[in-house]
């Protein structure tokens, strides 16, 4: 596809992709080429199965110039007629695989569900880019995420907000995290945060926007939980581990895994980290209420390099 495009996109309706492999290749852009979409949702559903996406970058660093998925706008409701409010717009994605230099799932909606179940994501991140432009309307508005089983190794937080204005009334999202393996491969000094919010947002604010409900998740390499720019610039710090989220109300982790030994991270371009290589796939650690062998972290999958 040409840059500034997407490869598909939907419009009212649903897409199933099962058993296709991606490879896309950005090594040749340039900096005037925009940004690429490979499936576009405009209020529709996708279901992505035993299935990969490859970003290949060559010697390209820097930002990351594809998104994967793109959630656009929510399904129409009128509160003045009869009926219940309507289903959200849904995004699954089961037994797959994306690396490289990728956004996984960019949501600018205002209701949506986002499902991962055992799939590894290696990526600089973020996995989700949550993008506000409009401010919360109806109670029903929220955005969830799901994700169970899954090998999540990004150099960038896991979520990624930005509030354009910075003082609208945001969605909230709801995380829910289960026996996922949350790892690293960034430097020490710049380990990143579960959660970064970007955009300046006052404090009281927090607690409506951000929900976060975790059990049985291994932490490897991470930095702390939530950071949040303040409304005067420096970015704080408003939860730093894993039992902080209870602390300050914004929800909870429960029984979090501390892995039994160093995990072997793959090393090298992103485009080149293979599911075979993460030889941390199912295996056990201590958990908090000591239960020995917890698994964690999402099953091999053999995904062929270009």
């Amino acid at each position: 596809p040409q840059w500034g495009k997407w490869l598909w996109k939907i419009e009212g309706g649903s897409l199933t992709v099962e058993g296709v492999d991606f490879y896309i290749d950005v090594s040749g852009r340039t900096a005037a080429d925009t940004d690429l979409v490979l499936i576009e949702l405009q209020q529709a559903d996708l279901t992505l199965v035993h299935s990969s996406i490859t970003v290949i970058t060559g010697s390209v660093e820097g930002r990351s110039p594809v998104t994967a998925i793109k959630v656009n706008g929510e399904r129409p409701w009128d509160p003045k007629a009869r009926g219940d409010a309507p289903l959200p717009v849904r995004v699954e994605i089961r037994n797959s695989m994306l690396r490289g230099t990728q956004t996984a799932v960019y949501l600018n909606s205002r209701q949506a569900v986002l499902r991962l179940e055992n799939s590894i994501v290696a990526s600089p991140g973020p996995i989700v880019h949550l993008f506000h432009t409009d401010r919360l309307e109806f109670a029903h508005q929220r955005l969830i995420t799901e994700i169970g089983g899954c090998t999540l190794d990004t150099a960038g937080p896991l979520f990624a907000i930005d509030c354009r204005p910075y003082d609208l009334v945001a969605v909230p999202l709801e995380v829910r995290l289960r026996s996922t393996l949350v790892a690293s491969s960034a430097p020490p000094d710049r380990r990143p945060p579960q959660v970064l919010w970007q955009s300046p947002v006052q404090d009281q604010r927090l607690s409506a926007a951000v929900r976060w409900s975790g059990q049985g998740n291994a932490y490897y390499q991470r930095g702390d939980a939530l950071r949040a720019k303040s409304p005067t610039g420096p970015v704080i710090t408003f939860v730093q581990s894993p039992a902080d989220w209870q602390r300050v109300s914004l929800g909870e982790e429960t029984d979090w895994v501390v892995p039994k030994q160093a995990l072997p991270l793959p090393t090298g371009p992103w485009h080149r980290r293979l599911p075979a290589n993460y030889a941390i796939t199912r295996q056990g650690g201590e958990s908090r209420a000591s239960k020995p062998g917890t698994p964690f972290g999402a099953e091999t999958k053999q995904v062929a390099n270009p």
